[in-house]
């Protein structure tokens, strides 16, 4: 994971990204995306591999989503 981190780093120094790329950022609008658009919490879980839906309910819950919305924009 730190050699993939260090390569989303790269790339977002040389698109002049804003924002630092990590593989935490990508998860977490991942699973927001998701969530917003009516995936259910079985199937967010499976694809997060967590071992079970109380995982993914406690990490949605932790998300916040004020945060992640302001991140996304720089995405697009």
């Amino acid at each position: 994971m730190c050699n993939l981190n260090k390569s989303l780093k790269e790339i977002s120094e040389k698109l002049q990204l804003s924002i630092t790329l990590q593989l935490k950022t990508a998860r977490d609008s991942y699973a927001t995306v998701l969530r917003r658009n009516g995936v259910s919490i079985d199937t967010i879980s499976e694809m997060l591999s967590h071992s079970n839906t109380i995982v993914t309910k406690h990490y949605l819950d932790s998300l916040d989503t004020e945060t992640i919305f302001k991140v996304n924009d720089h995405l697009i």
